[in-house]
């Protein structure tokens, strides 16, 4: 069920960067379309494959969809271009900013993270299915709607870096050997950060909140 709703985010985000994007063009095939492309990095995983989230495949997924969707034609450059934003934002970015993505594969398996937002972030899908209803009703929905995400996005990464910057000070004196901070995985604690921090002395784990500076060491 969890992965199953996480896909939803994916689809959900797709289907309002589609809107934005094809303005003059919002038929019913084509967001259906956005749709496709938001969630198609995630089926070569059902194969054991995860090039399907990587950034070289990004470009021919879009280059696909264009030519199912319309076929080669006078704008079909413009429109790869923007199921390929669809792709990259609807669903890799979303990834980078959850558990990690592998965007060079095949040829790296290196997993690049910046961790804000859980698997299930029901905030977030709360707010991806009000955009897309409201965009139904009045088309400016999906831009007030693309702000008040990017806003989410943007008050999670500052509140990371903040905390982490703390962490670092508080830790000066000491090597740090790893440190992270990540959403916690309680789903009743949407807004409060889990800390791990590895020194030469060993483990150190707490909890900080979202909105402040409080930070709890066990």
């Amino acid at each position: 069920m969890e992965q199953l709703l996480h896909s939803g985010i994916h689809v959900l985000f797709g289907i309002v960067l589609t809107i934005l994007l094809f303005k003059q063009k919002r038929s019913t095939k084509i967001i259906m379309a956005g749709a496709g492309v938001a969630i198609f990095p995630d089926i070569p995983k059902f194969f054991g494959e995860t090039a399907g989230h990587s950034l070289l495949l990004a470009p021919l997924i879009g280059i696909g969809m264009a030519l199912i969707v319309l076929g080669y034609g006078k704008s079909f450059w413009y429109v790869s271009l923007k199921f390929t934003a669809v792709v990259l934002i609807g669903h890799i970015a979303i990834d980078y900013l959850g558990n990690g993505v592998q965007l060079l594969a095949p040829f790296s398996q290196k997993e690049f993270e910046f961790h804000i937002i859980r698997s299930l972030d029901l905030p977030l899908l709360a707010l991806l299915c009000l955009t897309v209803l409201g965009s139904f009703w009045r088309k400016r929905v999906a831009t007030i709607g693309f702000i008040l995400i990017l806003v989410y996005f943007t008050t999670f990464s500052w509140s990371k870096l903040q905390l982490e910057a703390s962490l670092q000070e508080k830790y000066e004196g000491e090597t740090i050997e790893e440190l992270e901070t990540f959403p916690a995985d309680h789903p009743w604690q949407w807004f409060t950060w889990q800390i791990l921090i590895e020194t030469k002395e060993g483990y150190v784990r707490g909890s900080s909140t979202v909105w402040g500076q409080t930070i709890f060491l066990l």
